[in-house]
């Protein structure tokens, strides 16, 4: 897993982490990740292996909800590629 990659919080249906590199603007709006919309307020919702989620970047907090317990480890961290450091990527370029 990442450096520096934690959870703040965690509520029903809900998720704070940070993760370091996680730009949602970036990977929702590259052209590579599709069924993902911006909502009004900034976050991201899309569908991706049959999950709905929303996705928000609040300051330095990335918060995921609509997330059930155990979604993160199975779905979402692998979608991400949340385990690849992209900052030792981007030193190296």
């Amino acid at each position: 897993m990442q450096k520096g990659f934690e959870c703040m919080k965690s509520e029903k249906n809900k998720l704070e982490m940070t993760i370091p590199d996680f730009e949602p603007r970036h990977i929702f709006e590259c052209g590579q990740c599709f069924r993902w919309n911006r909502e009004a307020d900034g976050s991201y919702t899309g569908v991706a292996h049959g999950k709905v989620l929303n996705v928000l970047k609040d300051g330095e907090k990335i918060v995921f909800d609509n997330i059930e317990e155990g979604d993160f480890e199975a779905v979402w961290e692998n979608y991400f590629d949340l385990k690849r450091n992209y900052s030792e990527i981007e030193k190296q370029l």
